[in-house]
């Protein structure tokens, strides 16, 4: 197949390849003369229609030749003229150049006399400085030394100058020599100054050597040459003085365990007579310190403290003195203790030895150029790490010694756990007869609450021995770490006491006589408000503001250890509530005389038994803090006895056997001093009051009670009685005088017993008040006969009575 010699992928030698295989040639030719003639026709076709387009363009080139030509002969103009110029200024240029050497040659002469005139007056002004300083006092050459430190320095910036030197200057040559003496005289004896002013803790010399230092540009240097020198002589102190072999060796010790005091004695003095020198070392630079911080530049006005500490990257003082010196310290203090146990025994005494000797070292350093900042700088950070290894072997020990106290309690405690429920029946045989069965048991009681006593007294004596080894006004941090230890001692036997503690249904009844089981619990209760009471007292004894966190936690245990104690009393003292006040609360609604005789006798009956068999467990002789608990619990009682007894109704009955039930009343008052001879009477006073006041109330007949609440002027003593009766209680025999009206708590579908346990709620209390006010106010203009109004008018005089007492 030909070949299409339009294609774009036309290949030639493929064509005549195919071509002379064919042998057509005649063929082929007649192809490519048409071929030809076709492009030839194209051509022409093509150039006559671009033809104006190529014509515009073969003008425009045109132009732009023309252009050219007119740029080209400019430029060349432009050359010439430059050229001739050149030549123009070619020959004043040679001789400003000329001129200008001249001149530098004069500048650089003139700058050779200036300093050579600046060196010779400054060499002037250094020798008749010495001639004169030579003729005059010992001591004024010293002043002088920073003048003669800057003048010498200025001298020595000439010598130097690369610029123009003054090398080769007779003149100069001739004092060279003399001022390389003069100045390393001013350096000697400005370091024999500073040394001088650091032995002697005097700012002035220091702060004129650092002032002739600071001149030399050297102030960084021999600052940093001093503080190294002092931290080489301060390791060498601790490396011969807390030495484990040179301690022993140069004690004269030869048996440690017989001449224990001796070691510590021995011990203790190296280390106050380190601490002293490190002191004294420390003292020294304190002043080097307050020179640098008030000495200013005067250009920048910044201290040459704050240039110091910007040169050497920090606090120089830390790195260069502090850190090496401590940290040697901390390395030696755990091979002092394992090689001598008996330090971590004297643990308190170690401990204020480091602390007063960090806070001696504040002292020295109060500012912020002083030592602050991590662990290794900061001393109070140092204190805590140096120390952590012998302070936690010594809390070890304090916790083993408090712990063996501590056991030696319980041990007291697992001996008399009971072995069975029924009080002495082994030793007790009651005799015949109520009075000499009551005179046994309680002699039995008595003998038996004294000899089961825990005494706590051992351990409480064992902490405050532990907290007077330590100054509670200068070891805080160990106090508050005491504090900590001594919490989770107390914590534990809390624990482990209420643990031992009786939870059996029978230790409640307090009718019969005690069982093993209650005297035991009542050992645990008066143990833990011992050792609350004794606890309080010692913690109160160590108020200090560092210690407050391990304070309060422990004050939070003893809070613990009382409301244990609590849990223990209050359910034996909420029985005997409730057994004193249960023959007055069984009273009927319409109770006789004889009914209440018959509640009194009863109840005398029981505050007997309760007295014997077991308040006699928790009596105030045993704890003074149990005072308290009794004048609660006869408070108690004689409330819900005194608001029963009010309700009671006595407008139906004869006046007599009102005053009867007015004279049992009565007789409660001395029911409750004889079986309470253990209290002080004015400990009860005011339920005594409460019921003589209720008596007096019974026994006035209504004329009698209105004219004592209408009475006006000084108060007689009727009205003084009435005063101590509660507003609700008196409220109560107001109307329970008043016939045919219902008692408030019928009003509030409530028991008589449900409605006193109601009146213990202050809403409830409020309630009650304001339905008996409801009542009397709606009572009194049904009321027609006179004793009506007069019980109506007893009522509003009360309340007025009631609204004056409140304002």
């Amino acid at each position: 197949m030909a070949a299409n010699l339009h294609d774009e992928n036309f290949d030639v030698h493929e064509y005549l390849k195919a071509t002379l295989q064919s042998h057509n040639y005649e063929g082929e030719r007649a192809r490519l003369k048409d071929a030809t003639t076709s492009l030839d026709r194209k051509l022409q076709k093509e150039v006559a229609d671009n033809f104006p387009k190529l014509k515009e363009q073969v003008r425009v080139v045109q132009d732009i030749e023309r252009k050219m030509e007119v740029i080209k002969s400019s430029a060349n103009h432009l050359s010439q003229s430059v050229n001739r110029i050149k030549h123009l200024l070619q020959e004043p240029y040679e001789q400003v150049q000329s001129k200008v050497q001249e001149l530098h040659n004069v500048w650089g002469a003139a700058e050779v006399l200036r300093k050579l005139s600046k060196f010779l007056t400054l060499v002037g002004k250094v020798r008749s400085a010495q001639d004169r300083l030579s003729k005059e006092s010992a001591n004024l050459p010293n002043l002088e030394l920073p003048n003669e430190a800057k003048t010498l320095r200025d001298i020595e910036i000439i010598l130097h100058d690369k610029g123009q030197t003054l090398k080769g200057i007779d003149v100069v040559d001739r004092e060279t020599d003399w001022i390389k003496e003069s100045i390393e005289s001013v350096k000697q004896r400005s370091h024999e100054l500073l040394k001088r002013g650091l032995i002697n803790t005097n700012q002035a010399e220091i702060r004129t050597a650092v002032q002739a230092f600071y001149n030399f540009d050297l102030m960084g240097k021999v600052i940093k040459k001093v503080l190294s020198d002092h931290a080489q002589e301060l390791r060498k102190v601790v490396a011969q003085e807390l030495d484990v072999q040179s301690i022993i060796s140069g004690s004269g010790i030869t048996n440690e365990q017989e001449q224990a005091g001796k070691v510590k004695t021995v011990l203790f003095g190296k280390i106050d007579s380190t601490f002293q020198r490190i002191l004294q070392h420390i003292s020294k630079l304190s002043q080097l310190v307050k020179v640098l911080s008030n000495t200013k530049d005067p250009i920048t006005q910044e201290s040459f403290m704050q240039l110091l500490d910007t040169e050497n990257s920090g606090c120089v003082f830390t790195e260069e003195v502090w850190k090496p010196v401590s940290v040697m310290i901390g390395e030696r203090v755990p091979r002092i203790v394992k090689r001598f146990p008996l330090v971590v025994d004297e643990y308190p005494r170690l401990h204020y030895v480091f602390r007063s000797f960090v806070y001696s070292a504040l002292e020295h350093f109060p500012t912020s150029e002083g030592l602050s900042g991590a662990t290794h700088t900061d001393p109070k950070l140092w204190l805590d790490t140096c120390l952590s290894e012998p302070q936690i072997k010594y809390m070890n020990s304090v916790k083993d010694r408090l712990s063996e106290k501590m056991k030696i309690i319980l041990q007291r405690l697992y001996s008399m756990q009971p072995k069975d429920n029924a009080f002495g029946t082994s030793s007790v045989t009651p005799e015949s007869g109520k009075t000499g069965r009551s005179r046994s048991v309680t002699a039995a009681l008595q003998a038996a609450v004294a000899a089961a006593q825990i005494d706590i007294r051992p351990l409480i004596g064992a902490i405050g021995h532990e907290f007077s080894q330590i100054r509670a006004d200068q070891q805080q941090s160990l106090l508050a770490a005491m504090c900590e230890l001594v919490n989770s001692i107390i914590q534990n036997w809390v624990q482990l006491m209420w643990k031992e503690k009786v939870s059996d249904p029978s230790c409640q009844q307090v009718l019969q006589p005690a069982t093993n089981n209650q005297l035991f619990n009542s050992v645990i209760a008066l143990a833990l408000i011992r050792g609350n009471q004794d606890l309080k007292h010692l913690v109160s004894t160590m108020e200090s503001e560092d210690m407050q966190s391990g304070q309060a936690k422990l004050l939070k245990t003893i809070s613990e250890m009382e409301e244990m104690a609590d849990g223990i009393i209050n359910e034996v003292f909420h029985s005997c509530e409730e057994h004193l006040s249960g023959p007055t609360m069984s009273l009927p609604e319409a109770a006789t005389a004889n009914d209440v005789k018959s509640a009194v006798a009863n109840t005398n009956e029981r505050w007997s038994q309760v007295s014997t068999n077991i308040l006699i467990l928790y009596s105030p002789a045993q704890c003074s803090l149990l005072e308290d608990r009794f004048k609660v619990l006869i408070s108690n009682v004689v409330d819900v006895i005194v608001k029963r007894i009010s309700l009671l109704n006595v407008s139906g009955i004869q006046h007599t056997e009102q005053t009867e039930i007015a004279g049992h009343i009565g007789g409660l008052v001395q029911i409750v001093l004889d079986n309470n001879t253990q209290l002080q009477s004015g400990k009860i006073s005011k339920s005594l009051k409460t019921i003589k006041a209720l008596a007096t109330v019974l026994n006035l007949t209504i004329p009698e009670l209105h004219e004592a609440l209408t009475q006006t002027g000084r108060l007689s003593p009727v009205q003084m009685e009435l005063n101590a009766l509660p507003s609700i209680t008196m409220l109560h025999c107001i109307l329970s005088r008043m016939p045919s009206s219902k008692p408030i708590f019928s009003l509030l579908s409530k028991s008589p017993f449900d409605y006193i346990s109601h009146l213990s709620d202050e809403k409830g209390l409020q309630e009650a008040e304001q339905t008996g006010w409801n009542l009397l106010k709606e009572w009194g203009p049904r009321a027609t006969e006179d004793m009506e109004k007069l019980i109506w008018e007893c009522g509003q005089a009360w309340n007025q009575r009631r609204i004056q007492m409140k304002s």
